[in-house]
């Protein structure tokens, strides 16, 4: 996932062309979700999944399975916090006063 900050808001994912109806893109009382469908033993693995995030604030980010979250730009807010269930990794510019990263994996 790479974050970019914009005035106005927007995600685009990138999957490859065979996979993209496994990818579901919702928003949930405010949270933007990205999810790979369940569709049993479909054999959906990604070979591209490339998600970028365009707002003017960021204050958490969850990313489930394996993943990075790279900050293209500056994250500048007050709190920010960030959890990878998973293996990740978590790069870019942080401004702000508390910073919390969790990695479980």
């Amino acid at each position: 996932m790479r974050f970019h900050t914009s005035d106005q808001c927007r995600a685009a994912v990138t999957v490859d062309s065979n996979l993209d109806k496994y990818i579901e893109v919702f928003m949930e009382d405010g949270v933007l979700n990205i999810m790979n469908k369940n569709y049993g033993d479909s054999g959906n693995a990604f070979t591209k999944c490339t998600v970028d995030v365009y707002c003017p604030a960021l204050t958490y980010v969850m990313i489930m399975g394996s993943g990075s979250f790279d900050v293209v730009d500056k994250v500048a807010s007050p709190a920010f916090a960030a959890d990878i269930m998973g293996s990740g990794s978590i790069n870019g510019r942080f401004e702000c006063n508390e910073f919390t990263v969790t990695i479980y994996g």
